[in-house]
Order: C-alpha cells, then structure tokens, then sequence
C-alpha cells in the first residue's frame, strides 16, 4: 500500500492503492493533473510540472472539496457516466 502524504504540511495522508484515480483529458502544456477520490470520498488533486524529456517538478497533493472536483472533470471532458455522483452539476451548470 502507498500512503501519499499531503502538500499542506498537515501531515494528513491518504491511500493510493484504495483511491479511484481519474487521468486529465486535457493537456495543458507542462502542467499536469490527476484527481484522486479517496475511499472516504474526499477529493485530491495531484499537480507537477514536467518539460518534455525532463523530471517532475512542483509535485503537489491538496485536498479539493466537491464542487471545485465536479467542476475540473467538466473542464477535462469527462461524460457524465464517468464521473461520481457526488462530483455531478446540475445540468443547469455544465
């Protein structure tokens, strides 16, 4: 099991292996993104910087509340099937 500590310097963690992990659809450049959902259901955003051919920088893990997660998988083109219920906007918001 890899328990993967937060950046916020809580020294609160959470469990990779027991984490649906959801991979960004949308490149943006050298910025990167991976949004975890724990077991408990709270909602991580892994972010690190990479230049093609170089090694990972900024390599961060924050805690995200649910709206702000609904809110990325929309803007990454997730369909509605593939997202959480929990993480779901009204239609009136997408």
């Amino acid at each position: 099991m890899s328990k993967i500590l937060l950046s916020d310097g809580s020294g609160r963690w959470f469990e990779e292996d027991d984490s649906q992990r959801f991979e960004e659809r949308l490149n943006k450049g050298e910025t990167h993104e991976l949004l975890y959902r724990t077991r408990g259901g709270s909602y991580v955003l892994n972010t690190w910087s990479q230049k093609p051919g170089a090694e990972i920088e900024d390599d961060t893990y924050r805690m995200i509340d649910t709206e702000t997660a609904a809110s990325w998988f929309v803007g990454q083109g997730y369909p509605k099937d593939e997202i959480p219920e929990d993480a779901l906007l009204p239609e009136d918001e997408i």
